[in-house]
């Protein structure tokens, strides 16, 4: 609940989104990805192994409003898109 305070502590200022390195975790505890009015989201074409996911998300519940794609490249092993999803 703690990260939850400080990313909202952010809300509805000029500055750059707060990054939650553990957000999986966080948004299972604390429930918080219900509250999210934005989502910014990097899909990496990838099957890493590991544990840790995005939990699941009512996708009808948002509108994309931005996709950038990017090839894999000499900084980058698997291409890679970012997209911003705003609660509709």
């Amino acid at each position: 609940a703690q990260a939850v305070g400080y990313a909202d502590g952010y809300a509805g200022e000029e500055t750059d989104p707060a990054l939650l390195a553990e957000a999986e975790e966080l948004m299972r505890q604390t429930a918080a990805l219900p509250r999210a009015d934005r989502l910014y989201i990097t899909e990496v074409e990838a099957s890493p192994e590991g544990d840790a996911h995005f939990p699941a998300f009512d996708a009808a519940a948002y509108t994309q409003t931005f996709t950038e794609a990017h090839p894999a490249g000499e900084k980058d092993d698997h291409p890679f898109t970012f997209r911003t999803l705003d609660r509709k």
